[in-house]
């Protein structure tokens, strides 16, 4: 992807023909279901389907249908339990959210600042700043991800 977001609304707004549009821009476009977008990472990385889904703390069938591609709209915090247990870094993780059409984590959001620190960290726990109300009140809302968030 090499176009801004602001460039490719700005052809929109200019172009007379979508089907042009997107046959000029395919590669600038998500045109991949999650599922393989998750397929290629679990391929990359070599990891098992079976041992994602425990660290996931997710049921074998709803993760499956999402993997297999029979489920095409999990939330941000599925998707987020996926990026934890495959130990995504931030970079794969924003991507796997776009793919999954969810918003991006944005360092604005006290609660999305909470889970990039955990992703850049790996070991959310660390640290004497983990130990705040405030940071304690988020991880709570963030309970049903992986169990390395739990406080």
């Amino acid at each position: 992807m090499k176009k801004t977001t602001d460039e490719l609304n700005n052809e929109l707004k200019e172009t007379e023909d979508i089907q042009s549009f997107i046959q000029a821009n395919e590669d600038e476009l998500i045109t991949k279901k999650i599922s393989a977008f998750l397929n290629d990472i679990i391929k990359r990385k070599g990891l098992k389907k079976s041992e994602i889904i425990e660290k996931a703390n997710l049921t074998k069938t709803y993760a499956y249908e999402i993997m297999n591609g029979r489920k095409d709209n999990p939330s941000k915090d599925i998707m987020l339990r996926f990026a934890f247990a495959m130990e995504l870094d931030l970079d794969e993780t924003q991507a796997m959210l776009k793919h999954s059409q969810l918003p991006q984590l944005y360092a604005r959001n006290s609660r999305d600042s909470i889970i990039i620190y955990a992703i850049n960290n790996k070991n959310p726990t660390k640290g004497a700043a983990i130990n705040s109300h405030a940071i304690r009140s988020s991880l709570i809302a963030i309970r049903d991800l992986p169990p390395l968030l739990r406080v």
